[in-house]
């Protein structure tokens, strides 16, 4: 199942349309965001991290209030022993990590950012995996922690990536 875009309103800041950037093109798949309605909607990529070490994710996003305790951003991996998950997303549970943007490692735990949102906003997010355990996270392009995962990210090679849901099962859904 994907998810839609709603109106001009929700056009990337860099994509506004192709008289001010010339490069886009009609036949693009779209030049909007997508609005997940945090219940349903995710997109599968179908393709796995296996073997990747180093890794950097990048996303505009637009978080809301999620139902559940998480809005997963982006997710690679299910849980396998042995293995770990590496999925990216937005907390909101209750405790003083609320609206953060978190790193869920699988064996590692999970890693919260220093910065929380504001619900409604746009923001652009960094996460980046070194060394398959340095993890650095960037919101607007200014620094927002550095981490050292107690072990090794290591997906499982048949591991699905899916944006806008935890990978595995298919909760934990992105609202925004």
């Amino acid at each position: 199942m994907s998810a839609k875009y709603k109106s001009p309103s929700f056009l990337l800041p860099n994509e506004l349309n192709t008289s001010t950037n010339p490069s886009l093109s009609e036949d693009r798949a779209s030049n909007y965001s997508m609005d997940f309605d945090g219940s349903s909607q995710y997109i599968d990529v179908n393709y796995s991290l296996n073997g990747i070490n180093s890794i950097t994710y990048s996303a505009w996003i637009r978080p809301e209030q999620p139902s559940g305790n998480y809005g997963y951003i982006i997710a690679a991996g299910n849980y396998v022993p042995g293995y770990t998950m590496f999925s990216i997303g937005v907390r909101h549970d209750g405790s003083g990590n609320d609206r953060k943007l978190f790193l869920y490692a699988g064996t590692g735990g999970i890693i919260n950012s220093n910065f929380q949102f504001t619900y409604g906003n746009w923001y652009h997010v960094t996460v980046v995996l070194t060394n398959s355990q340095d993890v650095d996270f960037y919101v607007n392009g200014n620094p927002q922690g550095s981490y050292t995962t107690p072990s090794p990210i290591v997906i499982a090679a048949s591991s699905p990536t899916k944006i806008g849901v935890y990978s595995s099962s298919l909760y934990s859904y992105f609202k925004g």
